[in-house]
């Protein structure tokens, strides 16, 4: 009965096991294609001295989530990676707990992330550098 029920399943399932396999396959070349192109990161002079205010923990924390979320699609919006209302300081936003890493994305000549600040969020004030600002 086992013999059975095997050469039914395999009967019975393969066409719907190649249909599936195929559409994977579709899907993995697809994934492989899109957005190739890595933006490089780049921080300004004042964003390093923001990360020397934080602790070695939250600079790690910064740095990795930069270096993981932002070199590919950084136009994208996602829970935690937002487009900011018009200011002088940056376009985008990315949250990282209680930090916040503002940047700007430029396409031409070559494909650029730059960070211009990175901040602490305290209640609904940051403080970026020891200074509260408003965005």
């Amino acid at each position: 009965m086992e013999d059975a029920l095997a050469e039914w399943e395999k009967t019975e399932l393969d066409p719907y096991m190649e249909e599936w396999e195929k559409t994977l396959r579709e899907l993995v070349e697809k994934e492989g294609k899109e957005d190739t192109v890595a933006h490089r990161i780049e921080y300004s002079p004042e964003t390093e001295a923001h990360l020397r205010a934080l602790t070695a923990g939250q600079r790690s924390l910064v740095l990795s989530s930069v270096e993981k979320q932002l070199p590919h699609q950084p136009t994208v919006e996602t829970r935690n990676r937002k487009p900011m209302r018009p200011n002088l300081l940056a376009t985008w936003e990315l949250r990282v707990r209680n930090l916040w890493v503002y940047y700007t994305v430029d396409e031409e000549p070559e494909p650029v992330v730059s960070i211009r600040a990175v901040g602490v969020k305290v209640g609904n004030r940051v403080r970026i550098a020891d200074q509260e600002i408003d965005l």
